[in-house]
């Protein structure tokens, strides 16, 4: 896996990138645990926290998996205090688990690591036989980067831009190859799906309301999923 500059999920680029996607992740999370008993979650990756935050009254036990060691130091002392939380420092690949857990949440990590399907085999063995796990990425065919591409800025809209580079990026999933990652690791798609619409840079968009983004990511549910900016799948063994 790349090493992230971590100063970027404090930045105006990280904190605009939070505002627009976080939210609407947690739709999704909320959605899964409206609808069964899930007492104990891995969180793949601690990005600024806020994910934690908002999962603490809702779950009992948080698993944190952080192989970043700046982030993991970051993640302890912010929740040193807290007996429902565990941060373990480990890349996902070399994390072996005991108990298994009601649910994996795996937001924009499959195209930062080194290698996606050992990852996600990895993740199915965290999980009970009842539990789920919820996935997303960037999308490939967003408008975006095909504006983007028409503009050239991109070449291709696989490439990877300057921001994916930025972040850490390794690759870009399209709907088909999202799907064909997931399906091939042994994963069942329960439901799947594209969330939110761009049509410029989340610089470009940093001034809109959270009123205008939560009716964007509203409208982008009922849109075919290759439009959209970002792709998401909640599955089981």
């Amino acid at each position: 896996m790349k090493k992230v500059n971590t100063s970027y999920y404090q930045s105006t680029d990280g904190q605009n990138v939070k505002r627009i996607l976080v939210d609407s992740y947690l739709i999704f999370i909320n959605e899964i645990i409206e609808q069964g008993d899930f007492n104990t979650v891995i969180q793949m990756g601690y990005g600024d926290g806020e994910v934690i935050e908002r999962l603490m009254n809702k779950v009992k036990h948080v698993i944190v998996i952080e192989g970043d060691y700046e982030l993991y130091r970051r993640a302890i002392a912010e929740h040193k205090k807290n007996d429902h939380v565990l941060i373990i420092n480990s890349f996902f690949e070399h994390f072996f688990l005991k108990n298994k857990v009601d649910l994996v949440l795996g937001n924009h990590v499959l195209e930062h690591v080194d290698d996606p399907g050992t990852v996600l085999h990895m993740t199915r063995q965290w999980l009970k036989n009842t539990g789920k796990a919820l996935f997303t990425v960037p999308n490939a065919t967003s408008l975006h980067r095909r504006i983007g591409k028409e503009m050239g800025l991109l070449k291709s809209i696989y490439d990877l831009n300057p921001q994916d580079r930025k972040v850490g990026h390794q690759r870009v999933y399209d709907w088909q190859s999202f799907n064909d990652e997931l399906q091939n690791s042994g994963y069942k798609i329960i439901k799947a799906g594209g969330f939110n619409i761009k049509l410029t840079s989340q610089k470009q968009m940093k001034d809109w309301s959270h009123e205008l983004l939560r009716a964007i990511f509203l409208i982008s549910l009922e849109c075919q999923p290759q439009i959209c900016s970002n792709l998401y799948a909640i599955c089981r063994n």
